[in-house]
């Protein structure tokens, strides 16, 4: 099933493809009522793309491209992959990939107002801010969250490897679980909302400013919180290996460090 506009798309009715479902539009795309098709799912934009409606790619891939901005309430789901992308701002709701999940707002902000699953790995990227709202999961792989400027991840992030959350200025993070935790805020700073769980390997934070630990911090082997201004660190970090706490001006401690080691 394919539907091509050269000024605006504007799906009002439910799309069911046995095979592939393509919306395409030379302006804008309203996605207003459901898209499902057995393989692949695309829909294009040279503008936006907006809508409550769903994605769903039973079998293969849902992707969704705006060259401006992707702002959309329904669910995506997808059998292998799931990318949305947009050049501005990418706003998403629940999406639901099995194998791969990406979401990249390349010069603006991307919001995830729903939680985002992955059977494999989970990357956000965004040429400004990332905003979590719910969960972010990826079951057997990576999650992976850049931003240009803040990162604030309010809810829970659960990675079956490695979970990495890096900021140009501020990053903010709740529960975080992996066998390896990184929070890095290159200029600013770093705050530590929840739990951080690195099952099997290093819990890592890193701030150019301050950095606040108020969740408790458990690693397998290396724990290490470093500030280049103030580090203060009120809820307990343990360490199978080592901990090191280190700032550039004062360090305060509130709650006990334990080290197997060092």
């Amino acid at each position: 099933a394919a539907f091509a506009a050269g000024n605006n798309a504007e799906i009002n009715a439910a799309v069911t493809a046995g095979n592939n479902a393509a919306v395409a539009a030379g302006n804008n795309a309203a996605l207003n009522a459901d898209i499902t098709a057995q393989k692949n799912a695309s829909i294009t934009a040279a503008n936006d793309v907006t809508g409550a409606g769903n994605v769903t790619a039973t079998d293969e891939a849902a992707t969704i491209t705006a060259g401006r901005d992707v702002a959309i309430t329904g669910t995506v789901t997808a059998g292998t992959d799931a990318a949305i992308t947009a050049k501005n701002n990418a706003s998403v709701a629940a999406v639901t990939a099995g194998n791969d999940a990406v979401i990249e707002a390349t010069e603006g902000n991307a919001a995830l107002t729903d939680a985002v699953k992955a059977a494999e790995n989970v990357t956000v990227v965004a040429g400004k801010d990332v905003t979590a709202d719910a969960a972010i999961t990826a079951t057997n792989g990576n999650v992976e969250v850049t931003a240009g400027e803040d990162a604030d991840l309010k809810a829970t992030v659960t990675a079956g490897t490695d979970a990495t959350v890096t900021a140009q200025v501020n990053a903010a993070v709740a529960d975080v679980t992996a066998q390896n935790v990184t929070v890095t805020a290159t200029e600013g700073n770093a705050a530590i909302n929840g739990a951080i769980e690195a099952t099997t390997g290093a819990a890592d934070i890193t701030a150019g400013m301050d950095a606040v630990i108020d969740g408790t911090v458990t690693a397998a082997t290396d724990a290490t919180v470093t500030a280049g201004k103030d580090a203060e660190i009120n809820a307990a970090v343990t360490a199978g290996n080592n901990a090191a706490v280190t700032a550039g001006n004062d360090a305060v401690l509130n709650a006990d460090i334990t080290a197997q080691k060092n």
